[in-house]
């Protein structure tokens, strides 16, 4: 049963990474260098929030039904039903706010988007639920910081992107 269940959530998703994909253009992700390989998605997420925190603006797109306005840590949220999008600034005095309405909205099965931007310059985004392939980084970021994920397991490794 358990196959059949992974099979069928692959099928039911495979359309939508295709749309992500062609999606993936916007900004400047199809410039990002460095693609990596997740483990641990709602880790990874936590630790770009907190590396990337002083002065970067995080974007989350997808289910947001589990975030109230007013908890927003001064951000700004707008939804139609399941899909929202919230833009929160991290800052010191924000960032334990936003890791807790991350840890509330459960980013491995309702965030479809993320992304980090730090002085306008896209660090960090991920499409798709964090799959394999959509989630990359700016080369500004210390390859110490990446080599420690993968230590602690939260990568399975990264890689520069051949675009």
């Amino acid at each position: 049963m358990r196959g059949w269940l992974q099979f069928w959530r692959g099928k039911r998703h495979a359309g939508r990474r295709e749309e992500n994909r062609n999606k993936a253009g916007t900004g400047n992700a199809d410039k990002l260098p460095i693609v990596l390989r997740v483990r641990k998605k709602s880790r990874l997420v936590r630790a770009m929030v907190t590396e990337l925190s002083d002065g970067a603006e995080l974007t989350l797109k997808g289910d947001l039904s589990q975030v109230k306005t007013v908890e927003a840590g001064g951000g700004c949220l707008t939804s139609e039903g399941n899909d929202g999008v919230a833009v929160f600034p991290l800052r010191k005095d924000t960032l334990a706010s936003v890791l807790a309405i991350i840890e509330r909205v459960g980013i491995v099965n309702r965030v479809q988007q993320i992304e980090i931007r730090k002085n306008g310059v896209l660090q960090f985004v991920s499409y798709d639920w964090l799959h394999d392939g959509m989630t990359l980084v700016d080369e500004g970021l210390p390859c110490a910081f990446l080599d420690q994920l993968v230590a602690d397991g939260i990568l399975s490794g990264y890689e520069h992107n051949a675009h």
